[in-house]
């Protein structure tokens, strides 16, 4: 062999996919597994989901308005024991409070799941923009 001729092995890989029906305008062939990790992501994401955190803080938040409106006319009356006026203000002022922990807890939850669909759409969009570019 000649030192000016190099050797090289040329390979071609041969795929199988399925083509879409006559209806479909467009389509992208993409390896299985990235769509399956998405397809994994996206399942995780839209499971439903028992959130009863809104109903907790709606009803603390109720109850600390209704025993916040029932202190002043107790306050007003005669012959209760001393005690009994301010554990109705530590009852709304708890009921209030815990309320607003788990208003902030559900904000939080809420905003990661919109990060995580986010996180997938931009994923989605760069698997989608390198294999547009493949096409050119």
């Amino acid at each position: 062999m000649s030192s000016s001729q190099e050797e090289y092995l040329q390979w071609t890989r041969e795929r199988r996919i399925s083509l879409p029906d006559e209806s479909a305008d467009e389509y992208m062939a993409i390896p299985i597994r990235e769509y399956q990790r998405l397809q994994k992501r996206v399942h995780d994401e839209l499971k439903p989901r028992i959130n009863g955190l809104p109903a907790a803080y709606s009803a603390l938040f109720g109850a600390a308005v209704a025993i916040g409106v029932a202190t002043p006319s107790l306050m007003a009356a005669n012959g209760l024991p001393s005690w009994i006026v301010p554990s109705f203000i530590a009852s709304a002022s708890a009921c209030f409070v815990l309320g607003l922990v788990l208003a902030f807890i559900a904000g939080r939850l809420e905003r990661g799941r919109r990060d995580a669909v986010a996180d997938i759409t931009r994923e989605m969009s760069e698997i989608e923009k390198a294999y547009r570019a493949e096409d050119r």
